[in-house]
């Protein structure tokens, strides 16, 4: 399984926000400019789930992201990755874990 996690930069935007009391003289208390998402894969063998492992660093814009077995057991990961302009990424996962990275 691959999904997209996203970290939260500010715990108190974590629940509905709190009514403001007067017009506040600005907004940067809420702008957080940085991208905070990561790929991550959990895999699954033999009917139990294994220890999820980052894909990417949890500093990125990620759009989408899809996981491919192919019968000869490789683990292809595809997720596409917002870096100044539209890249796409992909991973290939060996059994170590350690992965190779094709940019196009």
């Amino acid at each position: 399984m691959a999904y997209t996690s996203y970290t939260l930069r500010d715990p108190e935007r974590k629940i509905e926000a709190k009514p403001m009391k007067k017009q506040p003289e600005n907004y940067k208390h809420l702008y957080h400019p940085e991208f905070a998402e990561q790929v991550w894969v959990r895999p699954y063998k033999d009917g139990k789930w294994g220890k999820a492992f980052a894909v990417t660093d949890a500093k990125q814009d990620i759009a989408r992201c899809a996981i491919v077995a192919t019968n000869n057991n490789r683990i292809w990961v595809f997720y596409s990755a917002n870096r100044k302009e539209l890249r796409y990424l992909r991973e290939n996962l060996r059994a170590s874990g350690v992965g190779s990275r094709t940019r196009r």
